[in-house]
């Protein structure tokens, strides 16, 4: 996941699988899960929100040169 995706289709699929990781690690979360998973957790949502944020800009930057 770490090379530059461009297209909307390719953001989309970027986050379909992104979401699907961090669903999975939330699902594997027990009573053993310390502090330090939930903020690994957090780290990893909080980077879709910047990505997010980013490819959001993408797509009001392509529409606006439409």
């Amino acid at each position: 996941m770490g090379r530059a995706t461009e297209s909307k289709s390719e953001q989309i699929k970027y986050f379909q699988t992104r979401l699907k990781l961090i669903a999975d690690m939330a699902a594997s979360l027990g009573e053993d899960a310390t502090s330090e998973d939930l903020s690994n957790l957090m780290n990893q949502i909080e980077g879709v929100g910047v990505k997010l944020n980013r490819f959001k800009k993408d797509w009001e930057k392509q529409t606006s040169e439409d």
